[in-house]
């Protein structure tokens, strides 16, 4: 406690909240991926419009925040759904739709993950969805384009722009993939948590 009676835990609900999104998306079609996987090419993603579904199982969506100023925690949620919809003729009318559930909140303990449910963090029973919409995607060169979106968050709705990062392509016996990623730094407080 700080000698004005207030907690190190009621100091630090100002701190930012790093959100990381490493997304894989599953699609039916796909370009053949490129020869040298080490130098990942938007270009292999084809030449027509594609719609690709999230893959629940091979994507994190993880966070981090300074505990008791001394560390970074860290955490993750474990049900995430989206749709990418990538245009490589026309990057600017592809478009990203993101949702995570509240309640998926896990940092490795019980205790912990039923109270950042309740209403003094996520409050999920009340605000059950974190979900982005994309708004603009600008490609900006390297495999990485910048994107404005609408995040929703503890019933908060907040226009943010965030980088993407294109990691490249893969087989898998139920289809093509590709790997996005991203991460950005938000403020809690600024969505009422």
């Amino acid at each position: 406690r700080k000698d004005d009676g207030r907690t190190l835990r009621n100091l630090t609900m100002r701190q930012p909240l790093l959100l990381s999104l490493g997304i894989f998306a599953a699609g039916l079609t796909f370009a053949p991926h490129a020869a040298d996987a080490s130098t990942p090419s938007l270009t292999v993603l084809g030449t027509a419009p594609t719609t690709w579904k999230v893959d629940p199982a091979h994507t994190t969506v993880g966070f981090r925040i300074k505990h008791m100023e001394a560390s970074w925690f860290y955490g993750r949620f474990n049900e995430v759904s989206g749709t990418v919809i990538y245009d490589p003729e026309q990057p600017a009318a592809s478009s990203i739709s993101f949702e995570v559930n509240a309640a998926s909140v896990d940092t490795h303990n019980q205790d912990r993950d039923d109270h950042l449910r309740n209403a003094d963090f996520f409050n999920a029973k009340v605000h059950s969805k974190i979900s982005f919409t994309s708004k603009k995607i600008e490609p900006l060169g390297e495999n990485r384009m910048s994107v404005t979106g609408m995040l929703a968050l503890h019933g908060v709705e907040k226009e943010i722009k965030i980088e993407a990062q294109f990691i490249g392509t893969g087989k898998a016996p139920w289809g093509e993939l590709a790997g996005f990623e991203t991460e950005f730094t938000i403020k809690r407080g600024d969505y009422g948590i």
